[in-house]
């Protein structure tokens, strides 16, 4: 039996296990039961930070557990059925199991908090729907990575780069100061019309509310930002390799486009995923200090749109990493495409009403997100930028096989 098959079979019971776990889990209680055994209705400051430390050590030695047993039942040398079907099952358990400790943190689990959203994803509300379609988005991120050693092996390495190298933590630190910026200016101006006289209150009492006045704009602001940011990141992809003369090593591996492509797409995407989970931070602390003050609904949209935004992005950066072997001029052209994308919905208003306005204005790439922003999700928008994830990558793939073959 070759990896590649037990690559399959592992990745597969991973996800079966996953859905199974992710089933049984939210009816047996065990995120509550943890939280009231530790914390108790008054959680004082010091049993917090026990039970931080706590959770954060029982992590650490679930995952030593896990690569302990799996060293002892499995011969990774000599991969086989068995082997892939146990490795996908304990590593699948011990995903549903630290995504419960990891949700644990979310207060009580009470109506309308984040946590209850999360533990009760088969109730059919909208917000458990949502949170069901973010974790299948980063599931299928997993299952990709795990079904193919060669992607995952080019995920990592670039991936490495990334973290190994400034550009990574100076895109963050931008990024979050950025955005912190702009979150406590929408939140300031929220203050001032909150504080208004009655009468003057009521001429924005439609939208004076956290989501439209706060968590809206602030969505589609981070989604603005990126327009800017995203060119950094991936304009070393492909054009880096170039440069180094290390191309044409990557051409002779016993690997195919596809997988390089992939590989080289999940990392960028990674990168700014992490940026955009960086920023969920601020819904998070607003939930904790004012239950109850506003819908999470909408923000659990914005972020699945973001991410959806966010991996447009990193393909578009990677077709045009493909182009040149100049990072600046990756850089340039991506930045060109994003922004006139951006700026095609302006050109779409002057218009007049029609099927060529309908058609310009779908094609705004920021518009589509400031749906999302609102809690709608529609499937126009969804296969929109899936169109866009695939179109790129298949650009990308068609560049890296005809300089195969030159």
């Amino acid at each position: 039996m070759n990896q590649r098959v037990f690559d399959l079979v592992r990745a597969a019971l991973w996800a079966g296990s996953v859905l199974l776990m992710g089933y049984l889990i939210p009816h047996a209680s065990i995120a509550n039961a943890i939280y009231n055994t530790f914390l108790g209705k008054t959680p004082t400051t010091s049993r917090w930070v026990f039970f931080v430390l706590g959770l954060i050590l029982s992590g650490v030695l679930l995952w030593m557990g896990v690569r302990a047993l799996l060293q002892q039942a499995v011969d990774l040398d000599k991969p086989d059925l068995l082997g892939g079907l146990i490795t996908g099952l304990i590593q699948g358990t011990a995903t549903v199991l630290t995504a419960t400790l990891v949700f644990t943190f979310c207060r009580s689990g009470e109506p309308g908090t984040l946590r209850h959203f999360v533990f009760d994803l088969l109730n059919k509300k909208f917000e458990s729907q949502v949170l069901f379609y973010l974790f299948g988005l980063f599931g299928i991120f997993a299952l990709i990575l795990m079904a193919n050693r060669s992607i995952r092996a080019i995920f990592f390495k670039e991936f490495r780069i990334y973290f190994t190298t400034p550009i990574a933590y100076a895109v963050m630190m931008l990024f979050t100061l950025i955005a912190g910026f702009f979150f406590q200016g929408a939140f300031d101006i929220f203050n001032q019309y909150a504080t208004l006289p009655y009468q003057l209150k009521m001429r924005y009492a439609a939208r004076l509310n956290l989501n439209d006045f706060v968590f809206t704009s602030f969505l589609q602001t981070l989604g603005t930002i990126l327009i800017f940011l995203a060119p950094i990141l991936t304009m070393r992809l492909i054009s880096e390799e170039r440069k180094n003369r290390t191309y044409e090593l990557l051409m002779t591996a016993p690997i195919t486009s596809t997988e390089i492509v992939l590989g080289k797409f999940l990392s960028a995407f990674g990168v700014l995923a992490i940026l955009i989970s960086l920023t969920f931070l601020y819904p998070v602390l607003v939930g904790f200090v004012g239950k109850g003050t506003f819908e999470w609904a909408p923000i659990f949209s914005g972020y699945l749109g973001l991410l959806l935004l966010a991996a447009s992005f990193a393909a578009i950066g990677l077709f045009s990493s493909s182009l040149t072997e100049n990072q600046v001029i990756a850089a340039v052209v991506t930045f060109g495409i994003l922004l006139l994308m951006w700026i095609i919905n302006w050109a779409a208003s002057s218009l007049a009403d029609g099927p060529v306005r309908e058609i310009v204005s779908y094609l705004a790439i920021t518009k589509h997100l400031s749906e999302f922003a609102k809690g709608v999700i529609e499937i126009k928008d969804i296969v929109f930028y899936l169109s866009l994830i695939v179109f790129g990558n298949l650009l990308a793939h068609r560049m890296v096989e005809s300089q195969r073959w030159r």
